[in-house]
């Protein structure tokens, strides 16, 4: 009788979060890596113990209080575990410690083969998503999905993580135009739209590459592959962008080596500007890109100036069609500038 009744003032205790399990975490490693550093050590340790107890979490505010004090350490965190780095791992740090990192939220940012700062990994979703709102669901997801786009050797090979930026963010855009989300991911949103947008095809005797960016022709470390831009098209067609990236597919920007040299690329211009590369990236979003103009490409014309480009060819029968077809598609009218590649110089 004692055992039954006691048995159902745990479980009364266990409904109301008296009695929580707390949430399994590594941190062993890390807590001894962190021996020397007071302060941070501190402040892991607060961390590790709320992250244990995530199950007593019963608002929002406890989870960014949380995701705060995470964003803290993701700083903190960098110099005693760059001194733990092993070049014989796959990743750049211990085995061990990655995973301790995985368990509490964290993952390591490589750039090159080097360990460079630390991101976020999903963490207490159960709970998230319990008593998270819908923004902030949200943009937490958005910037899980950044954090895995940022480093990697070759930067641009895989853009799932950006396709999943623009994805989440323009749900929330959409759906919350009016929160604070929508503003804090606004700049990383159009920061993912440009690898899918500003891509070219380079095209050689022996081999077609895709690069990213300008007019650059070598494969590190801007190349990508042609079947990212392929899935986005196909899997995530309910992005306001598919139909976008369908279309610069379909003629895509080239250039040609001819003899293992490049000679001059004539520039489809729709507009030149003087200012930053990202003063230039908002005009051409707000003005072409988010009205579904295909019209995706910054190159630097001067020291100065960027112009805004429909397309690039090597070929100017290609690139003087494009300039037709802009006109007739958009009643929009263009330059041809031509770039002497050899030289960086426009005339």
């Amino acid at each position: 009788m004692k055992k039954t009744l006691f048995f159902i003032a745990a479980m009364f205790l266990f409904s109301f979060g008296f009695c929580q399990p707390k949430i399994s975490v590594q941190s062993k490693k890390l807590t001894q890596i962190l021996a020397n550093t007071k302060d941070t050590l501190k402040l892991f340790k607060e961390y590790v113990e709320k992250i244990k107890n995530g199950n007593s979490i019963k608002t929002e505010s406890e989870i960014k209080e949380i995701f705060a004090l995470r964003d803290s350490l993701k700083k903190r965190l960098v110099p005693p575990l760059s001194r733990f780095y092993d070049p014989s791992s796959p990743s750049c740090c211990d085995s061990v410690v990655v995973q301790e990192l995985k368990s509490l939220g964290f993952q390591e940012i490589t750039v090159e083969g080097m360990f460079m700062a630390l991101g976020q990994l999903p963490v207490l979703q159960d709970k998230i998503n319990e008593v998270a709102s819908e923004p902030y669901y949200l943009y937490l997801n958005f910037m899980n999905a950044k954090d895995d786009a940022d480093g990697s050797e070759y930067t641009f090979m895989d853009l799932i993580p950006e396709m999943e930026m623009l994805r989440i963010g323009e749900t929330l855009q959409t759906k919350f135009p009016n929160s604070e989300y929508s503003q804090k991911i606004k700049e990383l949103f159009y920061a993912a739209l440009y690898p899918m947008v500003d891509f070219h095809k380079v095209v050689s005797k022996d081999m077609s590459q895709f690069i990213v960016g300008s007019t650059l022709t070598d494969v590190f470390p801007t190349g990508t592959e042609v079947s990212n831009y392929e899935n986005f098209v196909k899997n995530y067609s309910k992005t306001r962008y598919a139909k976008i990236v369908a279309k610069i597919l379909a003629n895509t920007s080239e250039i040609r080596f001819e003899n293992e040299k490049v000679g001059d690329i004539y520039l489809v211009s729709v507009k030149v500007l003087t200012g930053t590369f990202d003063d230039a990236w908002k005009i051409c979003c707000s003005e072409y890109l988010d009205k579904g103009i295909d019209i995706p490409h910054l190159i630097s014309v001067s020291e100065t100036e960027i112009a805004i480009c429909y397309r690039f060819f090597s070929d100017k029968t290609k690139a003087e069609k494009a300039k037709t077809d802009l006109k007739k598609n958009y009643n929009i009218d263009a330059k041809t500038l031509i770039l002497n590649y050899e030289t960086g110089k426009v005339r």
